[in-house]
Protein backbone atom coordinates (compact mmCIF):
# COMPACT_ATOMS: atom_id res chain seq x y z
CA UNK A 1 0.00 0.00 0.00
CA UNK A 2 1.18 3.08 -0.93
CA UNK A 3 1.35 5.65 1.85
CA UNK A 4 3.72 8.62 0.18
CA UNK A 5 2.02 12.10 -0.07
CA UNK A 6 2.55 15.38 -1.35
CA UNK A 7 1.76 17.76 1.59
CA UNK A 8 -0.93 15.67 2.66
CA UNK A 9 -2.02 15.08 -1.38
CA UNK A 10 -2.18 11.51 -2.90
CA UNK A 11 0.19 10.69 -5.38
CA UNK A 12 -1.50 9.30 -8.05
CA UNK A 13 -4.66 11.44 -8.84
CA UNK A 14 -7.49 10.89 -11.67
CA UNK A 15 -6.82 13.34 -14.73
CA UNK A 16 -10.19 15.30 -13.44
CA UNK A 17 -9.01 15.36 -9.95
CA UNK A 18 -5.51 16.87 -11.24
CA UNK A 19 -6.67 19.60 -13.26
CA UNK A 20 -9.36 20.54 -10.94
CA UNK A 21 -7.05 20.55 -8.47
CA UNK A 22 -4.32 22.70 -10.80
CA UNK A 23 -7.12 25.49 -11.56
CA UNK A 24 -8.19 25.37 -7.88
CA UNK A 25 -4.79 26.42 -6.62
CA UNK A 26 -3.98 28.43 -9.12
CA UNK A 27 -7.08 30.44 -8.37
CA UNK A 28 -5.68 30.36 -4.61
CA UNK A 29 -2.54 32.01 -5.88
CA UNK A 30 -4.07 34.77 -7.46
CA UNK A 31 -6.12 35.52 -4.16
CA UNK A 32 -3.22 35.31 -2.20
CA UNK A 33 -0.70 37.18 -3.95
CA UNK A 34 -2.81 39.18 -6.41
CA UNK A 35 -1.05 37.81 -9.61
CA UNK A 36 -0.98 34.45 -11.57
CA UNK A 37 1.74 31.79 -10.36
CA UNK A 38 5.16 32.42 -12.45
CA UNK A 39 8.92 31.60 -12.15
CA UNK A 40 8.84 29.16 -9.45
CA UNK A 41 12.32 30.54 -7.26
CA UNK A 42 10.38 34.04 -7.45
CA UNK A 43 7.41 32.63 -6.75
CA UNK A 44 8.69 30.57 -3.46
CA UNK A 45 10.29 34.34 -2.48
CA UNK A 46 6.84 35.84 -2.54
CA UNK A 47 5.69 33.18 0.08
CA UNK A 48 7.75 35.17 2.37
CA UNK A 49 4.97 37.68 2.37
CA UNK A 50 2.90 35.74 4.83
CA UNK A 51 4.86 33.06 5.93
CA UNK A 52 8.72 34.66 7.03
CA UNK A 53 8.61 33.90 10.85
CA UNK A 54 9.69 37.24 11.58
CA UNK A 55 7.08 39.22 10.33
CA UNK A 56 5.46 40.93 13.01
CA UNK A 57 1.97 40.51 14.15
CA UNK A 58 0.85 43.64 13.30
CA UNK A 59 1.88 43.31 9.40
CA UNK A 60 0.39 40.07 9.15
CA UNK A 61 -2.91 41.12 9.90
CA UNK A 62 -2.54 44.15 7.97
CA UNK A 63 -2.17 41.60 4.65
CA UNK A 64 -4.59 39.55 5.97
CA UNK A 65 -7.34 41.70 6.17
CA UNK A 66 -6.74 42.29 2.73
CA UNK A 67 -7.00 38.99 1.49
CA UNK A 68 -10.72 38.20 -0.30
CA UNK A 69 -13.06 35.26 0.42
CA UNK A 70 -12.50 31.83 -0.97
CA UNK A 71 -15.05 31.21 -3.68
CA UNK A 72 -17.56 28.50 -1.56
CA UNK A 73 -16.78 25.86 -4.29
CA UNK A 74 -12.79 26.03 -4.23
CA UNK A 75 -13.26 26.18 0.32
CA UNK A 76 -15.08 23.05 0.29
CA UNK A 77 -12.86 20.87 -2.19
CA UNK A 78 -9.56 22.43 -0.19
CA UNK A 79 -11.07 21.52 3.43
CA UNK A 80 -12.65 18.27 2.01
CA UNK A 81 -9.11 17.17 0.74
CA UNK A 82 -7.60 17.59 4.33
CA UNK A 83 -4.24 18.62 3.25
CA UNK A 84 -1.44 20.99 3.99
CA UNK A 85 -1.39 23.20 1.07
CA UNK A 86 -3.76 25.50 2.33
CA UNK A 87 -4.14 27.80 5.30
CA UNK A 88 -7.60 29.02 6.52
CA UNK A 89 -7.14 32.31 7.94
CA UNK A 90 -10.71 32.51 8.94
CA UNK A 91 -13.98 33.86 7.46
CA UNK A 92 -14.32 31.88 4.81
CA UNK A 93 -10.76 32.69 3.50
CA UNK A 94 -7.52 30.49 2.07
CA UNK A 95 -4.54 30.99 1.51
CA UNK A 96 -1.73 29.12 -0.13
CA UNK A 97 2.30 29.02 -0.08
CA UNK A 98 5.54 27.31 -0.10
CA UNK A 99 3.81 23.79 -0.30
CA UNK A 100 1.01 24.76 -3.07
CA UNK A 101 3.34 26.43 -5.23
CA UNK A 102 6.01 23.84 -4.83
CA UNK A 103 3.03 20.85 -5.53
CA UNK A 104 1.21 23.22 -8.09
CA UNK A 105 4.58 23.16 -10.09
CA UNK A 106 5.09 19.00 -10.16
CA UNK A 107 1.27 18.82 -11.48
CA UNK A 108 2.12 21.28 -14.34
CA UNK A 109 4.61 19.39 -15.42
CA UNK A 110 2.67 16.15 -15.88
CA UNK A 111 1.07 14.88 -19.15
CA UNK A 112 -2.35 15.99 -19.46
CA UNK A 113 -3.23 13.26 -21.69
CA UNK A 114 -2.74 10.38 -18.95
CA UNK A 115 -5.81 8.91 -17.78
CA UNK A 116 -3.85 9.40 -14.37
CA UNK A 117 -1.45 11.87 -12.93
CA UNK A 118 1.51 9.97 -10.87
CA UNK A 119 3.73 11.78 -8.27
CA UNK A 120 6.99 10.23 -8.24
CA UNK A 121 8.58 9.46 -4.92
CA UNK A 122 11.09 11.28 -5.49
CA UNK A 123 9.44 14.20 -6.39
CA UNK A 124 8.03 14.22 -3.48
CA UNK A 125 11.47 13.86 -1.42
CA UNK A 126 13.04 17.01 -4.02
CA UNK A 127 9.58 18.77 -3.06
CA UNK A 128 9.53 18.14 0.91
CA UNK A 129 13.54 18.89 0.79
CA UNK A 130 13.31 22.18 -0.93
CA UNK A 131 9.93 23.25 1.58
CA UNK A 132 12.49 22.46 4.80
CA UNK A 133 15.05 24.25 3.21
CA UNK A 134 13.27 27.67 2.96
CA UNK A 135 11.62 27.42 6.41
CA UNK A 136 15.20 26.94 7.96
CA UNK A 137 16.40 29.58 5.81
CA UNK A 138 13.55 31.85 6.94
CA UNK A 139 13.69 30.89 10.62
CA UNK A 140 17.72 31.17 10.81
CA UNK A 141 17.32 34.31 9.07
CA UNK A 142 17.10 36.73 12.20
CA UNK A 143 19.82 34.74 14.18
CA UNK A 144 22.65 34.97 10.79
CA UNK A 145 21.63 38.92 10.83
CA UNK A 146 22.10 39.53 14.31
CA UNK A 147 25.20 37.34 14.51
CA UNK A 148 26.28 39.18 11.42
CA UNK A 149 25.65 42.69 12.81
CA UNK A 150 27.71 41.41 16.05
CA UNK A 151 30.35 40.76 13.65
CA UNK A 152 29.92 44.08 11.86
CA UNK A 153 29.44 41.92 8.21
CA UNK A 154 25.76 42.91 8.14
CA UNK A 155 23.90 44.37 5.07
CA UNK A 156 24.12 47.90 6.78
CA UNK A 157 26.73 49.86 8.69
CA UNK A 158 26.65 51.18 11.37
CA UNK A 159 25.17 54.71 11.77
CA UNK A 160 28.26 57.28 11.78
CA UNK A 161 26.85 59.05 15.10
CA UNK A 162 26.63 55.53 16.59
CA UNK A 163 30.48 55.01 15.84
CA UNK A 164 31.12 58.29 17.46
CA UNK A 165 29.46 57.87 20.68
CA UNK A 166 31.79 54.65 20.75
CA UNK A 167 34.84 56.41 19.54
CA UNK A 168 33.42 59.20 22.42
CA UNK A 169 33.53 56.73 25.12
CA UNK A 170 37.35 55.29 23.98
CA UNK A 171 38.43 58.79 23.63
CA UNK A 172 37.19 59.66 27.37
CA UNK A 173 38.88 56.29 28.46
CA UNK A 174 35.39 55.22 29.73
CA UNK A 175 36.17 51.48 30.01
CA UNK A 176 35.66 50.35 33.61
CA UNK A 177 33.07 51.39 35.85
CA UNK A 178 34.93 53.78 37.72
CA UNK A 179 35.41 55.98 34.26
CA UNK A 180 32.26 55.28 32.96
CA UNK A 181 29.99 58.12 31.47
CA UNK A 182 26.60 58.37 33.77
CA UNK A 183 23.79 58.99 31.54
CA UNK A 184 20.90 60.24 34.01
CA UNK A 185 18.05 60.22 32.03
CA UNK A 186 15.51 63.30 30.94
CA UNK A 187 16.57 65.23 34.12
CA UNK A 188 18.75 69.06 33.83
CA UNK A 189 21.71 66.75 35.29
CA UNK A 190 21.99 64.94 32.47
CA UNK A 191 21.82 67.50 29.98
CA UNK A 192 25.62 67.96 29.91
CA UNK A 193 26.22 64.77 29.29
CA UNK A 194 23.72 64.89 26.38
CA UNK A 195 25.83 67.45 24.97
CA UNK A 196 29.18 66.38 25.52
CA UNK A 197 28.96 63.22 24.37
CA UNK A 198 25.98 63.34 21.60
CA UNK A 199 27.52 66.67 20.34
CA UNK A 200 30.68 65.14 19.76
CA UNK A 201 29.34 62.04 18.18
CA UNK A 202 27.59 64.43 15.66
CA UNK A 203 30.86 66.16 14.91
CA UNK A 204 31.98 63.09 13.60
CA UNK A 205 29.36 61.84 11.89
CA UNK A 206 28.91 65.77 9.74
CA UNK A 207 33.06 65.21 9.09
CA UNK A 208 33.51 61.80 7.96
CA UNK A 209 29.51 61.48 5.84
CA UNK A 210 28.64 65.03 4.57
CA UNK A 211 25.62 65.90 3.72
CA UNK A 212 23.62 63.58 5.96
CA UNK A 213 20.49 64.16 7.50
CA UNK A 214 20.04 64.65 10.81
CA UNK A 215 17.49 63.65 13.43
CA UNK A 216 15.46 65.10 16.56
CA UNK A 217 16.91 62.24 18.25
CA UNK A 218 20.64 62.19 17.66
CA UNK A 219 21.06 64.95 20.81
CA UNK A 220 19.87 62.76 22.85
CA UNK A 221 21.42 59.99 25.33
CA UNK A 222 18.21 58.76 26.84
CA UNK A 223 15.90 57.29 24.27
CA UNK A 224 17.36 58.42 21.19
CA UNK A 225 18.84 56.21 17.66
CA UNK A 226 22.14 56.67 18.19
CA UNK A 227 23.12 54.91 21.88
CA UNK A 228 19.92 52.05 20.48
CA UNK A 229 21.95 51.34 17.65
CA UNK A 230 25.50 50.73 18.91
CA UNK A 231 24.08 49.21 21.31
CA UNK A 232 22.08 46.98 19.12
CA UNK A 233 25.33 46.02 17.06
CA UNK A 234 27.78 45.78 20.18
CA UNK A 235 25.37 44.14 22.42
CA UNK A 236 27.91 42.68 25.83
CA UNK A 237 30.63 45.29 24.25
CA UNK A 238 28.56 48.12 25.41
CA UNK A 239 27.58 48.14 28.83
CA UNK A 240 24.93 50.45 30.16
CA UNK A 241 23.93 49.18 33.84
CA UNK A 242 22.21 50.63 37.11
CA UNK A 243 24.46 52.94 39.47
CA UNK A 244 24.59 50.50 42.21
CA UNK A 245 24.47 53.77 44.31
CA UNK A 246 22.79 57.28 42.67
CA UNK A 247 19.59 57.45 39.86
CA UNK A 248 21.77 57.35 36.54
CA UNK A 249 23.21 54.36 34.54
CA UNK A 250 26.75 53.92 33.69
CA UNK A 251 27.49 53.46 30.18
CA UNK A 252 31.11 52.27 28.84
CA UNK A 253 32.79 49.87 27.04
CA UNK A 254 34.43 47.32 29.27
CA UNK A 255 38.27 47.25 29.25
CA UNK A 256 38.28 43.60 27.96
CA UNK A 257 36.75 44.31 24.88
CA UNK A 258 38.40 47.43 23.88
CA UNK A 259 40.69 46.17 21.15
CA UNK A 260 37.51 43.87 20.29
CA UNK A 261 35.44 47.15 19.68
CA UNK A 262 38.27 49.12 17.77
CA UNK A 263 38.49 46.42 15.19
CA UNK A 264 34.33 46.28 14.93
CA UNK A 265 34.57 50.15 14.18
CA UNK A 266 37.83 49.78 12.00
CA UNK A 267 35.80 47.11 9.83
CA UNK A 268 32.42 48.69 9.91
CA UNK A 269 34.27 52.12 8.83
CA UNK A 270 36.29 50.22 6.02
CA UNK A 271 32.98 49.50 4.39
CA UNK A 272 32.27 53.74 3.52
CA UNK A 273 33.75 53.79 -0.03
CA UNK A 274 33.90 57.55 0.45
CA UNK A 275 35.96 57.48 3.55
CA UNK A 276 39.49 58.15 3.39
CA UNK A 277 42.19 57.81 6.54
CA UNK A 278 42.69 61.90 6.60
CA UNK A 279 38.96 62.09 6.37
CA UNK A 280 38.40 59.69 9.54
CA UNK A 281 41.41 61.28 11.53
CA UNK A 282 39.88 64.72 10.56
CA UNK A 283 36.48 63.14 12.07
CA UNK A 284 37.58 62.09 15.34
CA UNK A 285 40.11 65.11 15.53
CA UNK A 286 36.66 66.83 15.45
CA UNK A 287 34.87 64.98 18.08
CA UNK A 288 37.84 65.66 20.38
CA UNK A 289 37.60 69.02 19.74
CA UNK A 290 34.01 69.30 20.28
CA UNK A 291 34.01 66.90 23.76
CA UNK A 292 36.85 69.08 25.24
CA UNK A 293 34.86 72.44 24.68
CA UNK A 294 32.19 70.97 26.85
CA UNK A 295 34.81 68.86 28.81
CA UNK A 296 35.17 71.17 31.68
CA UNK A 297 31.50 71.44 32.60
CA UNK A 298 31.89 68.23 33.53
CA UNK A 299 34.87 68.06 35.23
CA UNK A 300 32.78 68.18 38.62
CA UNK A 301 30.81 65.19 37.98
CA UNK A 302 34.52 63.05 38.00
CA UNK A 303 33.04 61.60 34.59
CA UNK A 304 35.75 63.65 32.26
CA UNK A 305 39.20 61.12 32.01
CA UNK A 306 40.38 62.17 28.73
CA UNK A 307 44.06 62.10 28.35
CA UNK A 308 45.80 63.85 25.17
CA UNK A 309 48.24 60.85 25.05
CA UNK A 310 45.93 58.62 25.30
CA UNK A 311 43.75 59.91 22.79
CA UNK A 312 46.72 60.13 20.31
CA UNK A 313 46.61 55.86 20.97
CA UNK A 314 43.25 55.47 20.49
CA UNK A 315 42.94 57.55 17.30
CA UNK A 316 46.28 55.91 15.55
CA UNK A 317 44.58 52.45 16.85
CA UNK A 318 41.44 52.73 15.20
CA UNK A 319 43.00 54.30 11.63
CA UNK A 320 45.19 51.49 11.82
CA UNK A 321 42.14 49.25 12.13
CA UNK A 322 40.87 50.76 9.47
CA UNK A 323 43.51 50.50 6.92
CA UNK A 324 43.90 46.82 8.15
CA UNK A 325 40.22 46.30 7.00
CA UNK A 326 40.74 47.97 3.92
CA UNK A 327 43.27 46.24 2.92
CA UNK A 328 41.19 43.18 3.48
CA UNK A 329 38.48 44.19 1.62
CA UNK A 330 40.41 45.03 -1.55
CA UNK A 331 42.29 41.79 -1.25
CA UNK A 332 38.53 39.90 -0.96
CA UNK A 333 37.47 41.31 -4.02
Amino acid sequence: MNNITLFGLPTVLADLEAALLIEDLTHLWQLTYSELPGDMEADLFKCRKFFDPSLRGFTLRQRLSDIETTPASVYQRMHKKGVSLVVDVGENRLIVGVEARLALGILRSKNPNENHVVIAKQEVMEAEGRALQLYRTWCMGKLIQTVDLSAGTGKEVLQAPSVGLVIALLINRSTTPETAIIDYGESSEGALIDQAIHHAAIRFAETIASGRKKSSSEHKLTGGYILSEARRRLAHRLVTVPQQEGSGRLLYVPAQYQDEVIRFIGKDLARRPQLTEAKLRAGIAELVRSFRAIAEELAYQSMVHERPADTIKVTDRIVSAYADAHVEQERAQ
